[in-house]
């Protein structure tokens, strides 16, 4: 940051600390001292080595340097004569069509809004600490999120490396096994490379010991050479065994296969995504999401926990606007979604059954009927018999009891696969829920007598 320097011609060396806005100079701490005890009432400002944007008075356009001595109501700015003027010049009449009064005459009015605002400031200087705590801490999880998020893509990559490296060690070793079996090494080569000299050796000994073949005594010598030469003719031979032709009959290759190859390469180049990740609009968890029929996202335990508080009020709610029934068909107020997660808790059980229904005519008829005569999706309270429109009544593999006061029962519709779960333990069955694109699904609990207590805890949709 350039250093503002003093203005006085002598000083001009010396870094300036205040400002004069009557004189409109610059001052170093010796002029400081002389300009005070000559100029008691003139208004100077301590120069901010952070923030030299010191306010001079004058306007900062270029080829301007008036005094600021009007202001823009349009644009909520002081501005100059230039600013003004309607003479046609560079960087001239900016503000020549704008709202214009003095600043005499808006005193007042930002002499009110200056003390406003500085209460406000004041309320917010108390808490600006804690803001500023805060910040650091929201700041310090996003560097730890960003961190494992890296680390996590560090790992599945290290550990991609790591199966690549084992496979070529794996192929390395198989080439070297088998060239072992198959070929001669270069041992062969330096086993032999002393025998030509040798052969010439013997060759020149048999010439001066054919007379030797006569002395018995010297027979055994004689002998040993012959043995020396056959030894030597057959490592020759091996040797001209080695470089014939059908020696490399066996002929290795590396054969990958290319469309696996390409394949490997197109998923490696499309391998993962950073994507933004959605959380509980509530105590931001990462885990366990769902969507509300709002759209708002809550986690699953701010869920069990009745912490959505509006959406209990507002979006989960049975035809009668309270989340609780008190008719004998009592159907949702709002449509489900196509892939859904329903959480129900009895208070009192009866006779009650828990469900869908994809046509809420049903609520036209107030009857008690067993079998009613409208797509409908239900099991009753003995948790062994599961009833639809389309198969009638089915018995399954129940839980060993009745559903009883205080429990909870999981309704899930999943990829047209409809699932019940009461408390921790899931029912022994799926049903399979063909869905027509103008098809609604509502929540349907059927008390047949109203002794039967039931509220929502949630209902919500399952998003990737």
């Amino acid at each position: 940051m350039e250093i503002i320097k003093c203005s006085k011609k002598d000083h001009q060396e010396i870094e300036a600390i205040y400002y004069c806005q009557y004189c409109n100079i610059y001052m170093c701490n010796k002029c400081e001292k002389f300009h005070s005890n000559i100029f008691e009432d003139h208004l100077k400002l301590p120069i901010n080595k952070e923030k030299q944007d010191i306010f001079t008075g004058l306007c900062k356009e270029k080829d301007h340097q008036n005094k600021l001595l009007f202001f823009c109501k349009s644009h909520n700015k002081l501005c100059c004569s230039s600013c003004l003027c309607k003479i046609k010049k560079k960087g001239y009449g900016q503000h020549k069509d704008c709202d214009v009064c003095e600043i005499e005459d808006i005193k007042e009015d930002k002499k009110n809004k200056y003390e406003e605002n500085m209460k406000y400031l004041e309320n917010l200087s108390n808490n600006i600490q804690e803001s500023i705590n805060n910040l650091k801490l929201i700041y310090e999880k996003i560097e730890e999120n960003k961190e494992q998020l890296i680390s996590n893509v560090q790992k599945i990559f290290t550990k991609l490396r790591t199966s690549l490296n084992e496979r070529e060690d794996e192929l390395i070793l198989i080439i070297n096994e088998k060239y072992k079996s198959l070929y001669f090494g270069d041992e062969i080569i330096k086993e032999n490379e002393k025998l030509p000299n040798q052969i010439k050796i013997l060759l020149e000994n048999s010439k001066k010991n054919d007379q030797k073949w006569n002395n018995n005594e010297e027979l055994n010598i004689e002998i040993n050479e012959c043995l020396q030469i056959e030894e030597k003719i057959i490592q020759i031979k091996k040797i001209n065994s080695l470089i014939k032709p059908n020696s490399t009959n066996f002929n290795l290759k590396f054969s990958p296969d290319e469309n696996k190859v390409n394949e490997f390469i197109s998923t490696i180049k499309d391998f993962g995504e950073i994507l933004i990740a959605k959380q509980c609009s509530i105590c931001n968890s990462f885990d366990n999401l769902r969507k509300c029929l709002c759209k708002k996202i809550f986690c699953l335990n701010c869920l069990n926990e009745k912490k959505n508080n509006e959406c209990i009020k507002t979006c989960y709610l049975f035809n009668n606007n309270l989340n609780y029934i008190d008719k004998i068909y009592n159907i949702s107020k709002y449509p489900l979604p196509k892939n859904f997660e329903i959480k129900l808790d009895f208070t009192s059980v009866d006779w009650i059954r828990s469900g869908i229904t994809l046509d809420k005519n049903i609520m036209n008829s107030n009857k008690d009927d067993n079998t009613p005569k409208y797509d409908i999706y239900y099991v009753l309270e003995d948790l062994y018999e599961f009833y639809s429109l389309k198969g009638q009544w089915k018995s399954y593999k129940g839980i060993g009891r009745n559903l009883q006061k205080g429990d909870y029962m999981t309704i899930t519709l999943l990829d047209g696969e409809m699932r019940y779960k009461v408390n921790e333990t899931t029912l022994d069955f799926v049903e399979n829920i063909q869905l027509q694109d103008n098809k609604e699904i509502y929540l349907l609990v059927h008390d047949r007598n109203l002794k039967s207590k039931c509220n929502i805890i949630y209902i919500t949709e399952i998003f990737q």
